[in-house]
């Protein structure tokens, strides 16, 4: 018997292939929809370690208010997606962050270099559109209805210290993310974007 080799019938090979076919389509069309279900978000920081940290933990913070889940790998969820966060301080040259590859570049602070936005492909928001915002009503409530507790104490209790005016800002714009995003359920589209943004003012 040594050379044999089992042959499926010509029917039952054009099955197998079908379906392997099949599962690879399927496979494909899941990675998709589980890219489209998520974004990068570029959240700009001045220099210095401690603010920077700090605007961090208020994104994760407004991240972790609404449609969280235990398996999650990402980190948060804004505007029902997944949310991966990335930190640059660099605005000389926003080329170099292509490699965060983001969907929004959100700069709570609205640095003075905002020139160098006007050319992006991305959608970018400035620390001065978050006046559509009630800041008193996002900071004294969760996105949840449920959680009533105020920023300024959840902050406290991650970091062991009360938020300065960076990391309230860093919250309020990434809330302001969960208002323009939620509706779309999608934000690899920087027109819809903008002209959600738009729509709230």
């Amino acid at each position: 018997m040594s050379g044999f080799r089992h042959r499926l019938p010509r029917m039952a090979q054009r099955k197998h292939a079908r379906f392997g076919l099949a599962a690879i389509a399927m496979l494909c069309v899941s990675a998709s929809a589980a890219l489209a279900h998520s974004f990068n978000l570029l959240l700009v920081v001045p220099d210095g370690e401690v603010i920077a940290d700090d605007m961090r933990h208020a994104v994760l913070l407004a991240a972790d208010e609404r449609d969280g889940h235990p398996d999650n790998h990402s980190d948060g969820h804004l505007g029902g997606l997944d949310v991966y966060v990335t930190l640059t301080s660099d605005l000389a040259d926003p080329d170099n962050w292509a490699e965060a590859d983001p969907d929004i570049v959100v700069d709570p602070l609205l640095h003075p270099m905002v020139i160098y936005y006007d050319d992006l492909k991305w959608f970018a928001l400035f620390g001065s559109q978050f006046s559509v915002l009630n800041r008193d009503a996002v900071l004294a409530r969760a996105a949840d209805p449920s959680q009533v507790s105020p920023f300024a104490a959840r902050f406290e209790q991650v970091t062991g210290r009360p938020p300065g005016d960076e990391a309230e800002a860093a919250y309020l714009g990434a809330r302001l993310i969960d208002l323009i995003v939620r509706p779309l359920d999608d934000a690899s589209d920087p027109v819809a974007l903008r002209l959600q943004l738009e729509a709230l003012r």
